[in-house]
């Protein structure tokens, strides 16, 4: 994941890079190319996007999985999106958001200290 760390907001959103690493890593090749919603009102974009998003996931589920969507409340708005993962027993989240300037790699332990809350967790669509 290290590969993905780094790229600017500007560029990829959450949406974007949670869709980038199915396909590249996970083979799950979305056509996502409408779920960039064009607005320029933040609520409304957040709003948008979540939506289309869902239409890629699948059911909730309790224990996360290498791979699956992490849904993340930041400031308490439903709005994040990022991909779990597993290393040397250490789970991570993988994301992007303008906070942060460029994606980034966090521990999920650690996404409260930045004001992210986990939602859940979503098995994909294959």
């Amino acid at each position: 994941m290290i590969q993905y760390v780094g790229i600017p907001f500007k560029d990829m959103n959450c949406g974007d890079l949670a869709l980038k690493v199915q396909s590249e890593i996970y083979g799950n090749n979305f056509d996502y190319s409408y779920i960039r919603p064009q607005s320029e009102n933040v609520f409304a974009y957040s709003v948008a996007m979540k939506k289309n998003l869902f239409d890629f996931m699948e059911e909730e589920i309790k224990k996360p999985v290498d791979g699956c969507a992490v849904l993340m409340k930041i400031r308490g708005r439903l709005s994040h999106l990022g991909t779990y993962f597993k290393q040397n027993n250490t789970e991570y989240v993988l994301h992007t958001a303008d906070q942060f300037g460029s994606s980034i790699i966090h521990k999920l332990c650690d996404l409260r200290k930045h004001n992210i809350d986990v939602e859940g967790f979503y098995k994909w669509k294959s």
